[in-house]
């Protein structure tokens, strides 16, 4: 993915992160088919801790910090493939590493700096830029971007926020 400027600061991948890209961050085999769909059906905390894995991946500090019910610490990997749980989480502030948007953020990017009283109707015909009604997830970047390059924020799936736990 790109990472794309939406302001403040703040970055975003340009696309949703896909199936390929999961497995890809986590080390584990590409997925047999749906490569580029995106990853759908992964709890809040297995969303964090993979932005944790690919920010050690990249030389950069973990937004997050997980812990058992004893207060011991959990590993990011772990909760990212399912293989533990957390009961507290901490979200670190001024590092570097990948996190999850804010509803703010996310508001921020989907209106591409519109008014936040403009609908859908501000990008174009809701069939160019949007995936909706289909009975099966199809893959990310089908439909055209928003003004900044940013796909599926219209669709598609539910996308989680940081202010969503």
């Amino acid at each position: 993915p790109k990472s794309v400027d939406i302001g403040d600061d703040i970055k975003m991948d340009d696309i949703p992160v896909t199936r390929g890209m999961w497995a890809e961050v986590l080390d584990l085999p590409p997925p047999a088919d749906g490569q580029d769909e995106p990853v759908t059906g992964m709890s809040w905390d297995q969303s964090a801790a993979w932005c944790n894995v690919r920010s050690v991946r990249e030389g950069l500090t973990p937004a997050y910090v997980f812990h058992d019910s004893n207060g011991d610490r959990v590993s990011s990997a772990e909760i990212a493939c399912g293989d533990a749980y957390a009961v507290y989480v901490y979200e670190c502030s001024e590092v570097d590493g990948y996190r999850l948007p804010t509803s703010e953020e996310w508001e921020q990017a989907a209106r591409d700096g519109s008014d936040p009283e403009v609908g859908l109707e501000f990008y174009g015909p809701a069939t160019e830029i949007a995936v909706f009604n289909v009975a099966e997830v199809t893959d990310v970047a089908t439909k055209k971007p928003t003004s900044q390059g940013i796909y599926d924020l219209w669709g598609l799936v539910w996308e989680g926020t940081g202010s969503t736990r």
